[in-house]
């Protein structure tokens, strides 16, 4: 009787092991892929490459260092010609759309999906995103 118990709890892992392997995803930064691709992409282009001079490249790694911290403040309040403007790109001040329909952890999602494609330093926190969009102008 023990031998039929094991057999049958072996064969209910098995099955298990079958369903969960069919779904997930070893793409560790799935959903911010998903979000990049969604609200980002249009513009910047799939691997990030930009479009011509119209909307700039993400690929630059030391232009996006020395304003990583404004990162989250650019995605969620966009980049807007005014005399109160206070982020500039290499291509001057350029109009970005504010996406206020995302949230920290989505902005949080999408910022380590790009960082984990190109830029490569230090990942995001959440709790560091929240800071910085709790103090956006």
């Amino acid at each position: 009787i023990s031998n039929y118990y094991n057999m049958r709890w072996v064969g209910i892992n098995v099955i298990f092991l079958i369903i969960i392997s069919c779904t997930y995803s070893t793409e560790q930064f799935k959903e911010g892929k998903r979000l990049f691709d969604v609200h980002c992409s249009g513009c910047h282009g799939h691997g990030a490459e930009g479009l011509n001079q119209l909307y700039p490249a993400l690929k630059d790694v030391p232009f996006i260092s020395s304003i990583k911290n404004q990162l989250p403040c650019i995605i969620r309040k966009g980049i807007h010609n005014a005399e109160t403007f206070t982020y500039k790109t290499r291509h001057g001040d350029m109009e970005m759309p504010e996406n206020n329909i995302l949230n920290a952890i989505q902005i949080c999602n999408i910022l380590n999906y790009a960082n984990s494609q190109w830029w490569h330093s230090e990942p995001y926190a959440l709790k560091d995103i929240e800071l910085i969009l709790e103090n956006c102008k």
